[in-house]
């Protein structure tokens, strides 16, 4: 159950899955969409109503806006600033049968330089809900501070049995207004609950496991840093200290600003798990029936320099063993 995601030195991703029973849906796509504020030039995103497939939008402050031509979910009309410049605005709503929500808004400029501003979004209902959002701001609509390619997505998805997940991804791409590279940012996260549920054996304790993979670059490695990892704890030097998920012998990692850093980190804690090897337990077996689960591996990377990442693991402990925001954002926690 769950999915994992590595990136590698290479920049090849390698996606692994177990589903067990949960029907697991990753959409990741330039158009989707859960409630994220932006503002988009020439005017905020959002400032319009749906009404029956009426679609009515109030003409700014300072601005001059077309008559527009309007039909059944689309509203497109021109709309011209106060420094002349005119742009072309675009709204579609649409919602199916089922409740899934599809829309889109949009600028492109008339008169000037070019570029696009647009936002998209998509929502479902039901067993499967997914909320995604895609925010393009490139051009004249590029400010070189906020994400040129905004991509936003959670996923959340429940068995009949009671078991779910939670997923979410993030990716903040960072470009000049010529288009060159400044810097990205990734943030994927996996939340697995009461997996216990799909086994023969099920504990009624508290059942969670959740990865976390972070990569930041460029500007969003603003200043120099470091971090530490301890040898593997509680292990007993074999197999996760030898090296069973890629080392376990800790470590520092050293970075400059503007390098390319990422970190990996799983935790889980599963009380009385008996069975098998995370979705159940991760050393339920090895610990005996019944036992309780703790665990945490985390691992570090610099790729842009010539060291091996740092890596170590703990089955005494579920958090991870050192963070630094920047550049990997807020640390996590598995509760």
């Amino acid at each position: 159950m769950g999915a994992f995601v590595l990136l590698n030195k290479s920049d090849k991703i390698r996606v692994y899955s177990r589903s067990s029973g949960l029907r697991l849906a990753i959409l990741i796509a330039l158009g989707c969409a859960p409630n994220i504020s932006f503002a988009a030039p020439p005017i905020v995103f959002d400032d319009w109503a749906n009404t029956a497939g009426d679609i009515s939008a109030t003409c700014p402050t300072g601005f001059q806006c077309g008559a527009g031509v309007v039909d059944d979910g689309m509203l497109q009309r021109t709309v011209r600033d106060l420094n002349g410049d005119e742009f072309i605005q675009l709204i579609l709503d649409d919602m199916d049968a089922l409740g899934t929500r599809i829309t889109t808004e949009s600028f492109i400029r008339i008169n000037g330089a070019s570029g696009i501003s647009s936002k998209q979004t998509i929502s479902t209902n039901g067993a499967d809900n997914l909320l995604s959002t895609t925010i393009l701001n490139t051009g004249w609509a590029n400010n070189e501070i906020d994400p040129t390619v905004l991509i936003n997505q959670t996923l959340t998805s429940v068995d009949a049995s009671g078991a779910g997940i939670d997923n979410s991804f993030n990716f903040e791409v960072y470009e000049d207004v010529n288009g060159n590279p400044l810097g990205r940012f990734i943030d994927i996260t996996d939340t697995t609950l009461d997996s216990s549920l799909l086994s023969a054996n099920p504990t009624t304790g508290q059942d969670i496991q959740k990865f976390v993979y972070r990569r930041a670059s460029g500007n969003q490695v603003p200043t120099a840093g470091s971090v530490t990892l301890p040898s593997a704890m509680g292990m007993g030097g074999g197999m996760m200290g030898g090296g069973m998920m890629g080392g376990g012998a800790g470590g520092t990692m050293d970075w400059l600003a503007g390098d390319d850093v990422e970190v990996i980190w799983v935790g889980q804690i599963c009380d009385g798990c008996q069975d098998g090897m995370m979705g159940g337990g991760m050393g339920g077996g090895m610990m005996g029936n019944g036992a309780d689960v703790t665990f945490s591996y985390q691992s570090f990377d610099n790729l842009v320099d010539a060291f091996d990442p740092i890596a170590t693991a703990s089955i005494v402990s579920t958090d991870p063993f050192d963070w630094a925001d920047p550049p990997f954002g807020l640390q996590p926690s598995l509760l």
